[in-house]
């Protein structure tokens, strides 16, 4: 029962919560004659790894009943190094504790704000991800 709970409570710390929201242009769209709204969203997650909050940035524009989204950007200034697939969905970032610089973290955003975070002095001293 209490690694069913564990695991319930791992998959709900992926969801990011909205810190912030700002509306950053509007303009009108000659051709669907809508207004295009840019807006751009601050997500807080859960690092269940280190135990400390992870910031993401993303952008998001509306047009009409479309949303499109951008990749999300860390806001975090301890990224080492940051790689984004191919297909544009997933980010990879590297990023060092900001309570302890002698640890680090993988952290893997989807394209939808969640995030995985996998900690790397654990994944070294058992062999697996």
């Amino acid at each position: 029962m209490v690694d069913e709970v564990v695991e319930v409570f791992k998959e709900v710390a992926q969801i990011s919560d909205v810190k912030k929201a700002k509306i950053l242009n509007v303009a009108l769209n000659e051709q669907s004659g809508c207004q295009d709204v840019a807006v751009q969203v601050l997500w807080s997650s859960r690092n269940l790894t280190s135990l400390e909050r992870s910031y993401t940035s993303t952008d998001y524009l509306v047009q009409g009943e479309k949303v499109i989204s951008f990749l999300p950007v860390p806001v975090n200034k301890n990224v080492e190094l940051s790689q984004t697939s191919a297909t544009g969905k997933w980010t990879a970032l590297v990023v060092t504790s900001e309570k302890n610089q002698e640890e680090q973290q993988v952290i893997v955003l989807n394209q939808d704000s969640s995030m995985k975070t996998f900690d790397l002095k654990a994944s070294e001293k058992h062999g697996k991800w």
